[in-house]
């Protein structure tokens, strides 16, 4: 799925991923991200998810920024 102005995501079956990459979904984190984060930065997503902040981030601090991610699966369960 495309998400206009962040990026481009593989999404699961059977779990909330959509949801997560709704473009009204915590739109205000979004905007904070875009005004404050500036090429050369560094940012850290830790709980990452699907990581829709990581992918902007990426975008937004290019390759002179350094980044990275965290996710937690230890509790997460693949339905049945």
């Amino acid at each position: 799925m495309d998400v206009r102005g962040i990026g481009r995501f593989d999404l699961r079956a059977r779990c909330d991923d959509l949801w997560h990459v709704l473009p009204w979904r915590e739109r205000s984190i979004v905007n904070l991200l875009r005004n404050r984060l500036k090429p050369g930065d560094v940012f850290i997503d830790a709980g990452a998810n699907i990581g829709i902040y990581t992918v902007l981030a990426s975008r937004l601090i290019g390759n002179t920024g350094q980044g990275g991610l965290r996710r937690d699966d230890a509790g997460y369960r693949r339905p049945s």
